[in-house]
């Protein structure tokens, strides 16, 4: 996480306007501290890294409910599901979407989750959510962005059916494969899928040019390989010392 500190403090750096986003499954695995502080110590270092959004994937809601809306409380980036909702089926757990002005634009940002089961949650359709979801973000903003955590399948007939949107980030798929521009003139890029013991190793870095209008006239993308040869960042390397082998969340 130092490490991965300092790529984004140099991307940062280096551009206009920038985005820091997680397409989901952000907050638990099986390791500690996230294991043991029930995703707090994830919240807190994407609160430091400087996140931006995230879209809650199925093992964010392993979570208990009143566990998930205190990690909501504790971040202070924008927690996103268009279609997962408390039990009940009434209110989103999260927002459904965001918008964020940069550089003369508005970008929208929706967040899906996969259908699955999850004690104390509903979470309905991701297409259906998107059908009602995206004609309302599309009056609102002139680019729109998915970050999606509903699957493979599920993301590429998204792009078939659902005109305007300009960038789909899918968080369950395969690693950090080159982004695909699709027919109706969006790009499909994949986020990464760590290995066991490897969370954050890999980041994608996409530059996108857009003209005055919102239309996408341009891209580049690199993969990041997060190595021991970039510095740590003293910040958050000191943060990670301090969690190391704490007990009491």
């Amino acid at each position: 996480m130092a490490r991965r500190a300092t790529v984004i403090k140099q991307e940062r750096s280096q551009a206009d306007y920038l985005l820091l986003l997680d397409a989901g499954n952000a907050w638990l695995n099986d390791r500690n501290p996230a294991k043991l502080s029930r995703g707090k110590s994830s919240v807190e270092v994407m609160n430091k890294l400087g996140y931006d959004a995230m879209a809650l994937g199925l093992q964010d809601l392993i979570l208990k409910p009143e566990e998930v809306a205190q990690r909501i409380k504790e971040a202070r980036f924008s927690v996103l599901s268009a279609n997962a909702y408390w039990k009940g089926g009434v209110e989103l757990v999260g927002l459904p979407y965001v918008i964020f002005e940069m550089g003369g634009h508005r970008v929208g940002v929706l967040g899906l989750t996969a259908q699955g089961v999850r004690e104390g949650f509903e979470i309905v359709s991701p297409t259906e959510a998107a059908r009602a979801w995206l004609p309302k973000l599309q009056c609102e903003a002139d680019i729109v962005v998915v970050l999606s955590n509903a699957g493979p399948e599920v993301d590429r007939e998204l792009l078939r059916r659902f005109q305007g949107i300009d960038i789909l980030i899918s968080g369950a798929g395969q690693r950090l494969l080159q982004p695909e521009a699709v027919p109706s003139g969006a790009l499909l890029f994949s986020a990464d899928v760590s290995r066991p013991g490897f969370a954050g190793e890999r980041v994608g870095v996409a530059q996108l040019s857009f003209d005055r209008e919102g239309k996408l006239i341009g891209y580049s993308w690199r993969r990041v390989v997060i190595t021991p040869e970039f510095a740590a960042d003293p910040e958050i390397k000191a943060w990670v010392e301090s969690v190391k082998g704490k007990v009491d969340w």
